[in-house]
């Protein structure tokens, strides 16, 4: 059998006939029937008028052929929105904790230390117990003072972005 002519198209048949009855075409059989042509992504509607329905277009509300998803274009804007609603409570927490102050103390309480809600010292008291205490001392009381603010500090920021988180239904951090 020779190869066909590469300007035909080569249609093939997916169930091939029983070896009990004579193959159609053959000697014996009736003959095959027409091969039909791939089918198309057309439907016809109404007089002769052709309508391509694709996944996303070509269908009215009500209608199937419509876009699966919905309407894309207000999901868009309930997202710009929410972005803004975010953007806003962020600032506005921020803002809050900027004005919020926690204070921290050595043992002794001869040393206070003071940051805002955004982790920024804001003003550092000494005594004069403090003082006579000696440089070595100073500096040890210093810095339990000023780690004990910055704990409160960051604990308070914690507690305040959890609650943010909590008004705008976002999962919980891990513990």
């Amino acid at each position: 059998m020779g190869r066909p002519s590469p300007s035909l198209p080569i249609y093939r048949r997916r169930d091939p006939a029983p070896a009990s009855r004579a193959a159609p075409g053959g000697p014996g059989g009736p003959p095959p029937p027409p091969l039909a042509p791939p089918p198309r992504n057309r439907r016809v509607a109404g007089r002769g008028q052709v309508q391509v329905r694709a996944l996303f277009g070509g269908g009215k509300e009500g209608e199937g052929g419509g876009n699966p998803f919905g309407n894309m274009g207000n999901m868009m804007e309930q997202i710009k929105k929410a972005q803004a609603l975010v953007a806003e409570e962020t600032a506005n927490v921020q803002k809050e904790l900027g004005a919020t102050e926690f204070e921290g103390f050595d043992d002794d309480e001869t040393v206070r230390v003071v940051f805002n809600g955004n982790q920024e010292p804001l003003q550092v008291d000494i005594t004069d117990d403090a003082y006579a205490a000696g440089s070595d001392e100073l500096e040890k009381r210093l810095t339990a003072a000023m780690r004990e603010a910055h704990g409160k500090s960051v604990d308070g920021m914690k507690e305040r972005m959890k609650v943010l988180a909590q008004k705008l239904g976002l999962p919980q951090p891990p513990q």
